[in-house]
C-alpha cells in the first residue's frame, strides 16, 4: 500500500505551457529519452485545428517527483530554427 508521500510524488504537476503541439511533442520526446513520463493537455479545437488567445497552449505535465529533472531538461531544449533553412522567396 502506498503512503501519502508516494501519492504526493506521483501527483502530476505542470512543467510548462507550449505555444504549439509541435513544441509540446518535442518536450515530451526529450523527457521520454530521460525516462520521465509526461502528459500533454491541449486546448486546441481538434475539429478545426484552431488555437485562439490565451487558451492556445498545450500544457506539459510530469510527476511531482520528476519536476526538478524535467525542468533541467526543459532548460536545455532549443526551439530556435537553424539559420540555413530555406523557406522560399519573400512575397512581393
Amino acid at each position: 500500500m502506498k503512503n501519502e508521500n508516494d501519492k504526493d510524488d506521483e501527483m502530476m504537476v505542470i512543467l510548462t505551457e507550449a505555444g504549439t503541439e509541435l513544441d509540446a511533442e518535442i518536450i515530451k520526446s526529450q523527457l521520454e529519452e530521460a525516462n520521465i513520463k509526461s502528459n500533454l493537455i491541449s486546448n486546441i479545437d481538434s475539429t478545426r485545428m484552431m488555437m485562439i488567445g490565451k487558451n492556445a497552449v498545450v500544457k506539459v505535465f510530469v510527476a511531482k517527483k520528476d519536476l526538478e529533472a524535467a525542468s533541467e531538461i526543459l532548460d536545455n531544449i532549443s526551439f530556435d530554427m537553424p539559420d540555413n533553412i530555406d523557406v522560399g522567396e519573400e512575397e512581393k
